[in-house]
Parts: structure tokens; sequence; C-alpha cells
């Protein structure tokens, strides 16, 4: 035995490492996992992009499998139909026709058969230049006949804004989603301040599903650090005091309805039922329960119990454990993650101004060879003319008039119709504009400041053309002895076009419905004719909302 334990613990690290490497983690560098790089790698190489026209998901499924993947057609199809859910994904990777799944339950999308799928707009992002040889590392297919790329170019777009989640063997991930314009604009402020606090470029998570995040400080430190609190989510639910009933319109990130109404059921059976009478499930394209209320039952109190006992509230953890250069995974702080991304794009800008900037000699380069030759056209013809085979017209070429191989042959290769006045001025003018991007290229990649506009402007871009408001609402609770945050109340004056002013209560807890408690009056011109927002609280609508002393709340405070 004692021979074989060295054995299998080295076996061991070996298949924990494989496992963390091609499956659970992904690259910091663009955020994704090589399951999902190699499907959408194959849907690029097949056409399955945002301009062309949309083909079965089963079409994209087998030339994935045939090309690169390999944990099955069901598993292959879950990672496209899940990029493509509006309530998975912040921004969908791929554009989905047909029943995507709801958020009813997990996995009820059609059958691959029944849905078609293509490349959203997004990832052409993801692959932009990667023809530009911007990407230095390959691998290989299982059968070693294709190649797909280590990790993707990602131009102006960083995919971390649509979280993650991975358990390997002795590791796991768990990273939230984010806004893209708030995450592009942290790139564009930490590029210019290397050395600048987490507090310059924080941001706050933002699921696809909106909800409230309450503890937003505790999220700080978490994503400050890598690792530590969860982000703590809850439902955004409106009571209506006519009906008596919760409307639940926002659920948290990850959490399916059915799971909610299954944890209600038991409730609604169960001997500590705080007052549920019943309940329905409207769900459609987005969340919408109703919990309807018995008449004697207290609403806070209900709700508070929901909160505790069902997924109305829900967690979200932070753990960003990733792949550093697609190999070695560890801990990344926030900063150093938005850092990663940033050299990486660096690199690939780089490598694709390299690769124009070679192209475009080489251009300049067959150019001065055509000139040439067209300068002393009846030398050529003659010396070609002359010669037994194309090789040794082109040996002779090189001979006579100082070309190169490269452009002997572009000489050859010229039509016989090319050869007038008028196409070397055409040329002269192909030169003089290829020499002025030349020129402009050599300076972006000379000058520091230039070459930092160009990924700015990439991700002003992105942002302006994909970039949305945020989802998730930030409230800041405290919390009491018993670790139960302490709920807030507001009050909150709504103003019509009548002069009239109505009066309702709001606690973080939930938000009344337009016709729900409270009270209504109207503004007092006379008094104060310069400003009609200033009003004069009664004694009665202070009463009902319980203010201590009338003096606390001045009406020219309000």
């Amino acid at each position: 035995m004692a021979e074989l334990k060295p054995i299998i613990e080295q076996s061991m690290k070996q298949y924990a490492g494989a496992v963390l490497q091609s499956r659970a983690l992904v690259d910091v560098r663009d955020g994704l996992k090589p399951s999902a790089r190699q499907i959408f790698y194959s849907m690029l190489l097949h056409k399955l992009t945002s301009d062309k026209p949309y083909k079965k998901t089963a079409n994209a499924v087998g030339m994935a499998m045939a090309d690169f993947y390999i944990h099955g057609d069901s598993s292959c199809e879950g990672v496209i139909m899940r990029a493509g859910q509006p309530f998975a994904m912040r921004y969908p990777l791929i554009d989905v026709k047909g029943n995507a799944g709801t958020l009813i339950e997990s996995g009820n999308w059609a059958a691959m058969r029944y849905t078609e799928s293509r490349l959203s707009k997004l990832s052409d992002l993801l692959f932009d230049d990667i023809e530009k040889d911007t990407i230095n590392e390959w691998r290989d297919s299982y059968d070693n006949t294709k190649q797909f790329p280590t990790v993707l170019p990602s131009k102006g777009f960083y995919n971390i804004v649509n979280g993650t989640q991975g358990i390997g063997i002795g590791m796991a991930s768990s990273v939230p989603q984010y806004n893209l314009r708030e995450l592009n604009n942290a790139l564009i402020y930490l590029i210019d301040h290397p050395d600048c606090n987490f507090d310059d470029i924080y941001c706050a998570p933002d699921f696809a599903t909106g909800a409230i995040l309450y503890n937003e400080n505790e999220v700080k430190e978490s994503m400050k650090n890598g690792t530590g609190f969860a982000c703590k989510l809850r439902s955004i639910v409106e009571f209506d005091a006519k009906e008596r009933c919760f409307i639940v319109t926002e659920i948290p990130y990850g959490v399916y309805t059915n799971t909610i109404c299954g944890q209600l059921e038991e409730i609604v059976n169960g001997e500590n039922n705080p007052g549920i009478e019943r309940f329905n499930d409207l769900t459609g394209a987005t969340p919408l329960i109703k919990i309807y209320l018995t008449k004697k039952a207290n609403p806070d109190k209900v709700l508070k119990f929901l909160y505790k006992e069902t997924s109305l509230q829900s967690y979200f953890g932070i753990n960003f454990t990733m792949l550093e250069h697609g190999r070695f995974p560890r801990v990344f702080t926030w900063k150093e993650m938005l850092q990663a991304h940033i050299d990486h794009e660096r690199e690939v800008y780089r490598r694709g101004f390299e690769f124009d900037l070679k192209k475009i000699e080489d251009r300049i380069h067959i150019i001065d060879g055509l000139l040439i030759c067209l300068a002393r056209i009846e030398e050529v013809v003659q010396t070609i003319k002359t010669a037994s085979t194309t090789a040794a017209a082109s040996v002779a070429l090189q001979s006579n008039f100082l070309l190169d191989g490269a452009q002997a042959k572009a000489v050859l290769d010229m039509k016989l119709s090319r050869l007038a006045h008028l196409e070397v001025q055409k040329l002269e003018k192909e030169k003089t504009d290829l020499q002025v991007e030349a020129d402009r290229i050599h300076k972006i990649l000379e000058d520091e400041e230039l070459f930092k506009e160009q990924l700015k402007n990439g991700w002003r871009e992105v942002a302006e053309k994909f970039g949305d408001a945020r989802r998730t609402k930030i409230i800041h609770l405290m919390e009491g002895n018993d670790n139960e945050p302490i709920e807030e109340k507001q009050l909150v004056l709504s103003f019509t076009n009548k002069d009239t002013v109505y009066v309702s209560e709001a606690s973080s807890l939930y938000t009344q419905k337009r016709n729900g408690v409270g009270a209504k009056f109207k503004l007092n011109k006379d008094k104060h004719p310069e400003n009609i927002f200033c009003i004069y609280i009664t004694e009665e609508v202070l009463k009902l909302f319980k203010f201590k002393d009338p003096k606390d709340k001045h009406p020219e405070n309000i």
C-alpha cells in the first residue's frame, strides 16, 4: 500500500488539475469556461453568427460535438440555451428563436430540433480580430484534426459581466454579474490610474433578474479580497391593500418560481402559516407571483417570515477563483481581475496592429516590385517570353530587376490588361494610402497614450452600443442582535397634475401599490405661491405615519 499511495496522490492531483483547467473554472482574461469557448468557436467556424440566418440548435450541437465538444449533446444544448436566456445571462451571448426556457423551472427549454440558435451581436466582440493572429496559443481537438483558441480576443467586452459559477475538485468559483456600462467605465479608469484605490473602480453586482442587494458593504469587502461574504438578495415585492396580496415582480438571481411556490405550498399546508391564504404563479417572460393574505394577517410579519423561510430572499456567493493564463487557479481580487483583462486586451491590440502593419508592409513591398517592372515593361515582357518555364522566368526577373521571390510572383500573376499607365497611378495612390496607415499604426505602437486610447475607445463604443441601466437595486440595512435586517420606512409623496399630493408609506420590506394605504391632500398655493412643492403636513397625516413629534417634520424640510 505504501507504494500505491504516491501513485494515487499524483493521479488524483492530475485529475483535479485537469477538471479545474478544462471544465470548472473560467479564464480570468475572457471570463469563459473551455466548454463554452469551444461551442461558440465552432458556431463561428460554421457561420452561425448574428449576421447570418438562424439554424436549428441541433445543427449547432452536432457541429460542436464533431469539432471540439466532448461532454455529450444534452450538456452542449444546455450551454447554448443558457447562454441565450435573458434571465440567466446579464448580456446573452446566443440568440435563440423558440422556447429557450423560463424562470418557472430550470432546464425547461424546448428540444433542440424545435429551437434555432446563432451567436448574438455581442458575441461578435469575443472573436473580433481572431483572424489576425491575436491569439498565440491553440489546442488540438480530441481527434487532432482541428484547433481551438485557449482564450478569445474579447475586444471591448469582458464577459465577467455575465458572472460564473463552477465547482471543481478542491476548488470552486462564484462570480456575480455586473453592469456592462459600469464595468467598462471601471476599466477605463483603471488603465488611466493603475495605482487607484478599490473604491475608484468598484462596481456593485447587477443581476439579470434584478431584485435588491442589501448588504453592499459586505459585498465590497468580499470583492476587495476576492472572497468572503455572499450577496444577500431580496425579491421586489408590492403590497396591494385592496386585494390583500403581495405581488412579487423580481426574484433573486438563480432562483426559479417553482422553488418559491413549492416552499409556499409547504407553508400554506403547515402548522406555522403566518397568514397566507393562497398563492398564484403567473410567471411568463418575467416573474409574477401573487400571495394572498388572510384578513387578520399582518403584512410586515408575513413578509419577514417569507424572507426568512423561502427563496424570496437568497444568496449568491463571491469567490473570485479563476485561471491565470488559462492554467493556474488562484483567487483574484477585483482589481487584479480587471487588470488581467486589460493586460489581455493590450496583447490582443498589439498583435492585431502588428498583423495589420506586416500586411501593409508586405503589400507596399509588392507594389514597389510592380512599379519597378512597369517602368521597364518591355524588358520584363521580353524576359518572361524568353524563359522556358515559370520558375525560370521568376529567377530571371529576380536577377535582372533585383526583385525577391514574392515580388517576382506578383509580376508573373499580373494580367496584361493592367499594364496601362493608369494602373501605375492606381498603384502609386494605393502605396501612398498604405504608407499613411502604416505611419498611423507605428505612432500608436510607439506612443503609450495613443495605444491606451484605442482600448478606451473600444470600451466606450461597446458600452454605448450594448450598455443598459442597472437592474439590481441597492439598499443599506443594519442588522439587529438577531442578525435580522432592521427595516427602514420612508414617507413617499406623489404629485399629480391637479395640485394633489398622494402620501404613502414605503419600507425596505415592500412598496405600496398606488391605491394602497396613504393620504391625499391639496397643495396650499396661497401660503407658498412661489413653490407649489412646499406643503404643510397635517396632524392626520402625521398620525398615519406615527411621527413622534410634528416639529421634527417641519414642512419646509420635507
